[in-house]
């Protein structure tokens, strides 16, 4: 649906994020909260600077089916670039500044800290990734916020 979309269109127009409208105490947030518009609850949570969202600094994958992705992973800031993204995107001709800021936004992301593995959100999908050392994907988990990588108690799906 297009909740989202139409919640950020009135955002951007001028609505007031915490108005009640009628006096009652009831928000535009609560109310998508309860009815679990979770796309909605994400578009009014970042526009309402008092909501403190969670700083999450690192993850670390302890088992995979695929050792190179086993390990910690400390979070880069959207001013850079994970390295065998870049170069995949160079071997398929494709402008890897242009095509990050498309895929990520300004999100941050998460680099192995041993190699070129890395995991992002695709803000074009809705997805988490975590990518091989070759850039290429490995495993996704479909998630409802690009603050930090679904947990353990999400299912991961191998890509490909």
């Amino acid at each position: 649906n297009n909740l989202a979309v139409g919640a950020r269109a009135l955002l951007d127009a001028g609505a007031d994020h915490a108005s009640t409208g009628d006096g009652s105490v009831t928000t535009p947030l609560r109310v998508a909260r309860e009815s679990r518009a979770l796309d909605v609850v994400a578009v009014l949570e970042a526009h309402d600077p008092s909501v403190k969202r969670p700083s999450v600094t690192s993850v670390r994958i302890q088992s995979a089916g695929y050792e190179p992705i086993v390990g910690l992973y400390t979070r880069r800031g959207a001013d850079s670039l994970p390295k065998s993204f870049v170069a995949v995107c160079n071997q398929n001709g494709w402008d890897g500044e242009t095509t990050w800021r498309r895929l990520n936004g300004e999100g941050n992301w998460f680099g192995h800290e041993t190699n070129d593995s890395y995991i992002y959100y695709n803000r074009t999908d809705g997805h988490w990734w975590i990518d091989g050392p070759d850039g290429l994907g490995i495993w996704i988990a479909s998630s409802r916020t690009s603050v930090s990588p679904p947990a353990s108690v999400i299912e991961w799906t191998k890509d490909g």
